[in-house]
Order: C-alpha cells, then structure tokens, then sequence
C-alpha cells in the first residue's frame, strides 16, 4: 500500500472582523525544500539587505494564486519591512502593485504581530518622511501615528498610497477613519480617472469589514456626483 502524503499545515484564515487577534500563536517559516524560493540554509545574511531578497523570504510565488501564504511566514513580512527601511518610492510602488503581498502585510499589522517593525517609520515620520514611510507609518499601531501618516499622505497624494488609506478608511479608530475617508473622497473628486480604478480594486479585500461598506459608498457619492 502506497504511502499516504503528508498533510499540508494548516493556514490561518483572514479574520473577517476589525479587532485584532490576541492570541500568541508561534509563527515559523516553512522548512526550505528544493522546490521553495524562500531562503535556504546557505543564504548569506548579506543577501537580505535589498528588497528583492526581502521578497525570497516570502511563500512564492506571491500573488493571487495563493491568497494562503501571506499567513504563513511572518518572519518574511520582518525582513521584508527592514528592507524597505532602506529604499525608494520604487520599492512601495512594487509593494503596492501586488494584493496578496499587501494583504498579508495589513492582517500581520492589525495583529500587532509587526510593532517593533513598524516603529522605525513612526519615528521618522515625525522628522522627515518619504513615501515609504508615510505608508508604512500609518500601520502602526498607535492611533496618532496613524492618523497623522494619513493626514501626510493626504497632503501630497500618491496611488501607491491608495491600498494604505482604504486599510485606514475601515479601521476602528474613527478619527483615523474619517481622515481617511476625506482624503480619499479628496483624490477621486479631483483626479477620478486616475484614483476610480485603484479605490475599486480595494472594495473586495474589505467587503466583510464591519466599515468596508463607507468604503465603496464613498466610491458610489463621486460617481454619482459626476453624473449629475
């Protein structure tokens, strides 16, 4: 009798609510195989000091095909926040061009699972900022700081910034949310051709959002505003 195959671990399911899970749960890369494009054992340290190598720690290939593994390897999501510690616009507008990616990079932050990641780009926000930091800033888990990479990225408004502000414009903090939803609503009143498409395709990831409907509403009042 042939042996059975072993099963495959079990994925975390993307939670369907706001609040953050609370639960420590042990988060472990998966075991480097021949066939895996994460890192192996004979990676070099050095090689995780660009973005690219930041993407290798990630389950590949990262895209749509596999909503899963944006779960399962959180130390991926680390290295690659350290990364991009240290890179252009160039590099967020790779991180924004791609869902599944970015997805799996807002469920680990409502977690709470990537704090001490995440608090090198609030520390520079409140001195000098770029583009990446506006964006990633606005993860963090303070509400302040939060609010004010939003109110930074409104000021000078950018569509790789769009998947950062519609996260914003459903979380739970309303201050945060508001802001967000003005700025939003901002973007597509004076540039719709180019900001309408970029909203749009947000409107599934947050559809079971207890906000997610202000969201496409939002979408809806411009549309309709420029129709009558």
């Amino acid at each position: 009798m042939a042996d059975q195959p072993a099963a495959r671990p079990a994925v975390m399911r993307h939670p369907a609510a706001d609040s953050c899970c609370c639960q420590n749960r042990a988060n472990r890369p998966p075991a480097a195989s021949s066939s895996s494009t994460g890192p192996s054992s004979t990676t070099r340290p050095s090689s995780i000091r660009t973005t690219r190598s930041a993407w290798r720690m990630l389950p590949g290939p990262v895209g749509d095909d596999d909503p899963g593994a944006r779960h399962r390897v959180l130390d991926g999501y680390r290295q690659l926040l350290a990364a991009l510690r240290r890179r252009s616009p160039i590099a967020l507008a790779q991180l924004s061009s791609r869902p599944a990616l970015i997805d799996g990079l807002f469920f680990h932050a409502r977690r709470g699972d990537l704090r001490r990641e995440l608090q090198p780009f609030a520390d520079r926000l409140r001195k000098r900022s770029n583009p990446v930091t506006r964006a990633l800033a606005s993860l963090h888990p303070d509400g302040h700081v939060r609010e004010a990479a939003v109110s930074a990225m409104v000021e000078r408004p950018r569509p790789e910034y769009v998947p950062f502000l519609a996260e914003r414009a459903v979380e739970w903090v309303e201050p945060v949310r508001r802001r967000a939803l003005a700025g939003l609503h901002k973007m597509l009143t004076e540039q719709p051709a180019r900001y309408r498409p970029l909203v749009a395709r947000e409107l599934p990831r947050f559809a079971a959002r207890r906000h997610g409907p202000a969201l496409a509403a939002l979408l809806d009042q411009v549309s309709v505003s420029r129709t009558g």
